[in-house]
């Protein structure tokens, strides 16, 4: 609709003040240029944003990690740790190079955690992959993992172990 009215105004351009047409249509075409960029701009920054709608505290994330059965003693390990599988973003994704997708809060595995990707094979967690974006049923899973492989199973505590089993939660 919006192109339309500036079709419409070039036209009564044209005719009231005798523009040549090859202006005004240079005019239009630059200012749909400058739009087309506004909006593409406009829609990379808002997807950007869009990715942390559902990011939380530290303080919420300790709070679903008591939830799955993780001790008060292990709960700032796991926080620290998703501080840095996933920013505290149970939104998060990654594509890994062997095909596979880490998922949520704690970055859970699709291979061996959940089921309904093309790569899943095990669903040691029962659950599916994309109900993982679930902050709670991240943690329930994550602690599954944790009896299975410890804190080692998330390279987030490997490379930043002496942090994050010194961690102290702000609540």
């Amino acid at each position: 609709m919006f192109m339309w009215s500036l079709f419409y105004l070039a036209k009564q351009n044209i005719i009231k003040n005798g523009l040549k047409y090859c202006t005004i249509l240079k005019y239009i075409m630059n200012l749909i240029l400058f739009l087309s960029i506004i909006c593409g701009s406009y829609a990379i920054f808002n997807s950007s944003s869009e990715l942390q709608t559902n990011k939380q505290t530290e303080c919420q994330v300790a709070n679903y990690l008591s939830k799955a059965g993780f001790s008060s003693s292990e709960v700032p390990t796991m926080v620290c740790i998703s501080k840095y599988e996933s920013s505290f973003n149970c939104d998060a994704t990654n594509k890994n190079t062997d095909g596979s997708t880490d998922y949520g809060l704690m970055q859970i595995n699709s291979y061996y955690w959940c089921s309904g990707d093309s790569d899943s094979k095990y669903n040691e967690c029962g659950t599916s992959c994309t109900s993982l974006f679930d902050c709670q049923k991240n943690a329930n899973c994550a602690h599954v993992v944790y009896k299975q492989q410890g804190y080692t199973a998330w390279y987030g505590y490997q490379y930043h172990k002496q942090e994050c089993d010194n961690y102290k939660i702000n609540c």
